[in-house]
């Protein structure tokens, strides 16, 4: 979402903030018919430094349109 990161935060509250922020947007846009791929580079990063929760993104992605990759 343009913020950018580092490994080594300076606000771990903003940069949380701002991974929920994108991972909103991921969730509306894995339901627009518009896509056909989505490619979620370093969402691994964001789950692993608890920035968005795996119980958050499972069932999005599980529940995705089937014709979408």
């Amino acid at each position: 979402m343009g913020e950018g990161y580092t490994w080594e935060t300076q606000d771990r509250e903003r940069d949380t903030q701002v991974a929920q922020e994108a991972w909103t947007k991921v969730e509306k846009i894995l339901w627009d018919p518009a896509f056909g791929m989505v490619i979620l580079n370093e969402l691994n990063i964001a789950i692993h430094r608890d920035h968005v929760s795996l119980d958050q993104v499972l069932p999005a992605v599980a529940q995705r349109p089937p014709m979408l990759m």
